[in-house]
């Protein structure tokens, strides 16, 4: 995975907090070899989130993660534990794709 410093200016550490915890998890799921990108879009990408905005970030992993065993239920339980049980804490939103770039195909989300 790229390390990118994330700077929270422009949105509140409540949402900085989310994006930490959101990489954390992608970093010890079993689809962390095969991530390509990480890439934050939406309000907080914008500098424009308020208080209640979720965090939109889109996985992108690289086309042999297909071929990992159980590669749907990954994604699944991945996408169903990336926001923070703390129900005051910004809520996540992870759209997954294989292969290719968010910019290219936008709607090709898994």
């Amino acid at each position: 995975m790229k390390q990118t410093e994330i700077k929270s200016g422009g949105f509140s550490l409540r949402h900085k907090n989310a994006i930490d915890f959101a990489i954390d998890r992608i970093k010890e799921s079993e689809l962390a070899p095969y991530v390509a990108d990480l890439i934050l879009f939406g309000s907080c990408a914008r500098r424009e989130a308020v208080w209640g905005s979720d965090v939109d970030l889109c996985l992108v992993l690289k086309e042999d993660a297909k071929a990992l065993p159980g590669f749907s239920r990954k994604v699944h339980l991945l996408k169903g534990g990336i926001s923070d049980d703390d129900l005051r804490a910004a809520e996540t939103d992870l759209k997954v794709m294989v292969g290719g770039r968010m910019e290219e195909q936008r709607d090709a989300f898994l």
